[in-house]
């Protein structure tokens, strides 16, 4: 066999073991080398990785000088289809280094859009949760539940939703001069 063959050979090789590696890690949770060999490879597994009983997507509320809370469409920051919107909505990115990272680039996220959104004085960031319905993505939505991610502005305290489910405010409200200093 010549040198180029046998190359190949080891690559074509290790490219199967590591595919292995992270079909078994999906399946049993077993990292049978550790997971950064095989990382890249494990979104391919992604049809066995379970499917979700309920919608998400991460909505934001900016509050008004008169107190009211609005949703802001946040579409028109985040281009592409629903599906798109809604993946970066969970910003997997961070999620993967850690949830105080994450938690950290929703603060920036909301300060960047109460820095876009002028007419309001506090933005929050909220995940919105509701059954699954072969009719749509949206068809039951008017059964949501929300939950607060985070808050930045003037008075970053609690307020009520608006009116697309309750609002069950977490009891941390990240400080956002260590989110912007850790970012």
């Amino acid at each position: 066999m010549s040198l180029p063959q046998r190359l190949l050979s080891i690559v074509f090789v290790t490219y199967l073991f590591l595919t292995g590696c992270a079909f078994v890690y999906t399946m049993l949770r077993v990292e049978i080398v550790p997971k950064r060999y095989f990382f890249p490879l494990y979104g391919m597994m992604a049809p066995y990785q379970g499917y979700p009983l309920t919608n998400v997507e991460l909505i934001a509320e900016g509050r008004s000088g008169d107190g009211e809370w609005q949703q802001i469409d946040l579409r028109q920051y985040v281009p592409g289809l629903l599906g798109e919107y809604t993946f970066r909505g969970g910003m997997q990115s961070l999620r993967m280094r850690g949830r105080l990272h994450q938690q950290d680039g929703y603060a920036l996220y909301a300060q960047k859009l109460l820095e876009r959104e002028e007419q309001y004085d506090q933005v929050r960031l909220l995940w919105r949760e509701w059954p699954l319905s072969p009719e749509g993505f949206y068809h039951h939505v008017d059964q949501a539940k929300a939950e607060r991610v985070v808050s930045v502005g003037s008075g970053s305290g609690s307020g009520s939703g608006s009116g697309s489910g309750s609002v069950s405010i977490l009891e941390t409200v990240i400080d956002l001069h260590l989110a912007i200093e850790s970012v």
